[in-house]
């Protein structure tokens, strides 16, 4: 028991929700490097749609 705990934590989460939230992560920090040589405001639109979900950040 003790021992799937340890691994769940180093895993970096509990179950399905952080690994949702995960992948909207990556996905997020990809769309991010796209835009990198794009302006900021639209870099700044884009981030705000992006965010329009459960775990939104602005």
């Amino acid at each position: 028991m003790e021992n799937s705990r340890e691994r769940e934590r180093e895993r970096g989460g509990r179950g399905k929700r952080k690994r949702e939230a995960r992948k909207v992560e990556e996905k997020r920090r990809v769309a991010v490097d796209s835009l990198k040589y794009v302006d900021p405001l639209l870099l700044k639109v884009h981030l705000i749609i992006e965010n329009v979900g459960p775990n939104r950040t602005t």
